[in-house]
């Protein structure tokens, strides 16, 4: 705590923080990204060239992607090379999930196919879907999910011509990255993503009723772009024209045929799934916290607009109407639904009111570590200083 703190603003950013209410632990989210080819006619354009143009959002909310458009019902629209793609925000795990992702990303591609440039066409790319994941354990599951799960979910994924999938260990996510899949298929896929990541933290926790499938060999190759493994229908020495009828060997002993393994791996997904969804609210909200934070918020005494939304964190500036000095509300994903419950309902107003009043404000925003609580704060460092690490 700085020595120039207020008295005030100290007591104030308490009262902030007990009116928002804990962090809801069963906060499970998964996410959805689309990559999609421009082509016109038989040549491919490049989506950078074209991106500015578009209308597709409010820019420059992103720190680490000065070329994502935040749109207002939450998706994001950037550029991934020459592809485009559109980033779903984090949907709760709750009943009806997968299929409300499937609608989403459908919508949100014909959102932007609309606005593209008369005579360009879209081609499914790649599907990449992330499930959260406690931070400590991301290395870990992500290589168990490599030897227990990533066979199953690459023929799920797999197109006419097979790429084969990636695994990624990401900030407190697994990000698993495969061939374009959408439809009934992406339905599939999301929904044994999600069990099969919740099987390997439930066998870590020592649940009871989750047998994970047996071990398999795989050689491996690290991902491109980002830290990871790689593998394809070589990696199991399967046949990529008839993969499903190959065998897999074990890692103990034996082999296994590869129906009989997937067989094995979707009923630990299902059970892991039904686990989840048991554990959680059975209420389907109707929208994520992060649709319609672009609205610039007016409520008695200040007015509220978003300087940052990521995944981790959204920030807002928040400035008196007689233009005294403003200050920064941070809020880490965690507590985002009930920051922006507790805002519409008014329970937030008079801290943040009486904190922009509060004088000899010096409460500074520099890391990471420092924005993973909720709270006020006067400064903020560089935006970039404040985005988390990727894993080692």
């Amino acid at each position: 705590m700085s020595l120039f703190d207020g008295i005030g603003a100290r007591r104030q950013r308490r009262e902030f923080r007990r009116r928002l209410g804990p962090q809801r632990a069963t906060d499970l989210v998964v996410g959805v990204e689309h990559e999609y080819s421009l082509f016109d006619g038989d040549e491919q354009t490049d989506f950078r060239t074209i991106v500015r143009d578009l209308d597709l959002g409010s820019s420059h909310l992103d720190p680490s992607d000065p070329i994502s458009y935040r749109r207002q019902s939450g998706s994001v629209v950037t550029c991934d090379t020459r592809e485009a793609e559109i980033a779903l925000p984090p949907l709760s795990i709750t009943p009806g999930f997968s299929t409300k992702a499937v609608h989403w990303a459908t919508a949100e591609a014909e959102a932007l196919r609309r606005r593209l440039p008369a005579g360009l066409r879209m081609e499914g790319y790649s599907t990449h879907i992330s499930v959260e994941v406690p931070e400590q354990l991301v290395v870990e599951v992500a290589k168990t999910y490599v030897e227990r799960f990533a066979p199953t979910l690459m023929l799920l994924m797999d197109g006419a011509e097979p790429s084969g999938l990636r695994i990624r260990p990401r900030h407190r996510r697994v990000e698993l990255c495969g061939d374009f899949v959408d439809g009934g298929r992406l339905e599939e896929a999301i929904e044994f993503a999600v069990g099969s990541i919740g099987a390997c933290l439930q066998s870590f926790s020592g649940a009871t009723g989750i047998d994970l499938p047996p071990q398999v060999t795989a050689k491996t190759s690290p991902a491109i772009e980002r830290r990871g493994w790689f593998i394809n229908c070589a990696s199991f020495d399967l046949d990529p024209k008839t993969p499903r009828g190959g065998t897999l060997q074990l890692t103990e002993s034996g082999s296994m045929p590869v129906k009989d393994h997937v067989a094995g791996a979707m009923a630990s997904a299902r059970a892991a799934l039904s686990s989840l969804m048991g554990s959680q609210d059975t209420v389907l909200s109707a929208d994520t916290p992060f649709s319609g934070l672009l609205d610039v918020r007016e409520r008695r005494g200040f007015d509220m607009a978003p300087v940052m939304i990521t995944w981790p964190l959204t920030i807002f500036m928040v400035a008196t109407v007689d233009c005294r000095q403003p200050a920064f509300v941070v809020v880490p994903r965690e507590w985002l639904q009930p920051f922006v419950e507790k805002l519409a309902s008014g329970d937030l107003d008079q801290p943040i009111r009486r904190y922009l009043m509060s004088t000899r404000r010096r409460k500074r925003l520099e890391s990471w570590p420092d924005a993973q609580r909720p709270g006020l704060c006067d400064v903020i460092s560089s935006r970039n200083d404040l985005m988390p690490a990727e894993p080692l």
